[in-house]
């Protein structure tokens, strides 16, 4: 069953949302022909990437290193290309590839450069890491042409379906930030779904104490997506429980 939709489909072409001064994300340029690109192969896509979102945990540091921050802490978000070729080493060419965590486009280019006939799925739960990737890499012509597609949030759970079929390549530092969806894929998923919300010390632990009474979970983003993707996640992972650990003002 594929559990996308045809939400949000509209006339005009997808116009990028307003981003904060100082964002390591420009609005124009690369980032643009990629959106356009995206606009024609899923428009729903394209459209979800532009609505604004919080993009205080990206920034560019005063080496113009792109940082990512979790909690209060801050690391590279590019990959060390040590780690990128030694992942090619274990893939063989043709394999259709599932790279979890776009990041900046250090691992994408070693598979394209290393593979290059090999079909590429990048999936990311934030629009806002997606959109850095796409200010760093023009993947406009392969994403018009289909040899790579993009994936985003709930859209986890159609790549879930294939997991048989796809060469699963965690971004170093994504893939320890996006648990919940790795051990999914190593798993599989339940008839009984929760969502936990991210962020706070204490999700892990709520979410173990889930998956003791059966449930699996899909973690819900509040904070770095819009009020629209959320409905939109919500809309196709139909859980049977909602759950957080902190107060977020306006959640109801």
């Amino acid at each position: 069953m594929d559990r996308r939709k045809t939400m949000l489909q509209k006339d005009q072409e997808p116009a990028l949302g307003v981003e904060q001064e100082g964002s390591a994300i420009p609005g124009t340029g690369m980032l643009e022909r990629n959106i356009q690109a995206i606009t024609t192969v899923n428009r729903s896509l394209a459209h979800r990437l532009c609505f604004p979102t919080d993009l205080d945990h990206i920034n560019r540091d005063n080496a113009e290193q792109i940082t990512y921050r979790i909690h209060r802490n801050t690391y590279p978000l590019a990959a060390d290309e040590g780690a990128a070729e030694l992942i090619l080493t274990t893939i063989s060419d043709g394999l259709e590839i599932l790279l979890f965590g776009a990041g900046t486009g250090v691992m994408l280019n070693g598979i394209r450069q290393g593979i290059p006939s090999s079909k590429v799925h990048i999936w990311d739960r934030d629009p806002a890491v997606l959109r850095t990737l796409f200010s760093c890499v023009d993947l406009s012509a392969e994403i018009s042409d289909g040899s790579i597609q993009i994936h985003m949030g709930a859209d986890f759970l159609n790549l879930l379906e294939r997991k048989d079929e796809l060469h699963f390549i965690a971004h170093p530092l994504l893939g320890q930030v996006y648990t919940a969806e790795a051990h999914l894929w190593e798993v599989g998923i339940s008839d009984k779904v929760a969502c936990v919300c991210t962020g706070g010390l204490l999700v892990p632990d709520l979410e173990d104490a889930l998956r003791e009474r059966g449930y699996s979970i899909v973690p819900i983003e509040l904070l770095h997506v819009s009020e629209t993707e959320i409905d939109y996640s919500l809309d196709i992972i139909k859980p049977q429980l909602i759950t957080t650990i902190n107060y977020i003002k306006n959640m109801e």
